[in-house]
């Protein structure tokens, strides 16, 4: 799925402080993408190496592997 420019600039923005601080947050409105954007940085983080998803919902989990 291709990224909004929206959400590829808070993908980049995400993963650029993560570099510096190791712990960063995303906020997004409601109903802009917030599956999207996350699936968007798992999927470049595991170009690099494997991730894990934690979701205490097991619809989003469900929903992030089919982006």
């Amino acid at each position: 799925m291709k990224l909004r420019p929206y959400q590829s600039d808070a993908v980049e923005s995400a993963i650029e402080q993560f570099r510096s601080h190791q712990r960063t947050v995303g906020v997004l409105p409601t109903g802009t993408g917030k599956t999207i954007v996350f699936a968007g940085m798992a999927d470049r983080a595991a170009k690099v190496g494997r991730v894990m998803i934690l979701a205490h919902r097991e619809e989003l989990v469900h929903v992030a592997c089919h982006v």
